[in-house]
């Protein structure tokens, strides 16, 4: 009887050995648990997880002992419940006490970060809004600006080109002959300007310079039809000194010895070329420049234009 005892008594110690280290491990968990609680876990599930696992360990030992043997370990099981209790109500309590400041932070924290992104969103919407409008606006200044360069360039707008110079058209009112007996032949030169476009008004030859101290000037023209042609007188000027009739409109001549006084009498100097420039004005009072260079032919005698080239220049007449 005594042997079949001691086998059986091995067992349940084995068995209260294993039990011990089953309720250890899972006190262990508790504690775990009870930590996982400070960083934010549910308190109450934590004590419910302690509580079952307290009931699955009375029930095996009710299973695998008699319950006079329960009654007897009764004391181990309470003395380990309230032990249990109190290092869970010491982990626990203090740790929430203590945490309960920081909890208050942080919900005032989160508070206040989810006011700071509700005014981020908010800025980002008035900043997206503003950025529509300012678009809207710039479309709106393309298309005036548009608008603009239609009216003050458009495509029909006079374009005076310098065409050639020669002695003044005989129906020209200030024409004068140079030898009343010989018909065709007229004193007065200058340069015949057409027009590429519409209608040009008040059409001008700027004072150009032909060599130092000389200059060239011109007589205004009313008005060049579209597509039409037109003359403008040109007459030199020695600083507002007055030349002769036979030289005052002997361009060409002026031109040859600025040539020869710039490059000497060599075979192979260059053409001697001068800017010119001509400014009018359309129909609505928007200003034009157009610009080419005089050249003096010196194989042909001849004066030539070079290109020409238009600007715009306001509503105001150009000085």
């Amino acid at each position: 009887m005594s042997a079949t005892l001691e086998p059986k008594k091995s067992l349940l110690s084995r068995m209260y050995t294993d039990l011990d280290r089953y309720w250890f491990a899972n006190l262990w968990s508790a504690i775990r648990e009870a930590w996982k609680v400070v960083g934010g876990r549910n308190a109450a599930a934590t004590a419910t997880k302690l509580a079952v696992a307290i009931i699955m360990l009375s029930c095996v030992l009710i299973y695998w002992l008699s319950y006079d043997q329960v009654v007897d370990k009764a004391r181990v099981i309470v003395a380990s419940t309230v032990a249990s209790a109190i290092v869970f109500a010491l982990i626990i309590l203090p740790l929430k006490l203590v945490r309960a400041p920081f909890e208050h932070e942080r919900a005032v924290l989160a508070a206040k970060q989810a006011e700071l992104d509700t005014e981020k969103e908010n800025a980002l919407r008035t900043i997206e809004s503003r950025d529509a409008e300012i678009k809207a606006k710039n479309a709106a200044i393309v298309n005036k600006d548009a608008e603009i360069e239609k009216l003050t360039w458009p495509s029909n707008r006079p374009q005076i080109i310098f065409s050639t110079w020669d002695q003044i058209p005989q129906s020209h009112p200030s024409a004068i002959l140079v030898d009343p007996t010989v018909a065709g032949h007229y004193l007065q030169k200058g340069f015949y300007l057409s027009n590429d476009g519409e209608a040009a008004h008040e059409i001008t030859v700027e004072r150009f310079e032909v060599e130092d101290h000389l200059w060239a000037a011109s007589a205004q023209v009313p008005r060049i039809e579209a597509h039409g042609q037109g003359f403008a007188l040109i007459w030199l000027g020695v600083d507002s000194l007055p030349i002769p009739d036979h030289r005052k409109w002997d361009l060409l001549g002026a031109m040859a010895r600025a040539e020869q006084t710039k490059y000497g009498v060599s075979m192979y100097r260059p053409d001697y070329s001068v800017p010119v420039s001509v400014v009018y004005r359309d129909g609505n009072n928007v200003w034009y420049r157009s610009r080419s260079a005089v050249t003096y032919i010196r194989t042909q005698q001849r004066l030539d234009f070079g290109a020409t080239t238009h600007e715009r220049c306001g509503t105001t007449r150009p000085s």
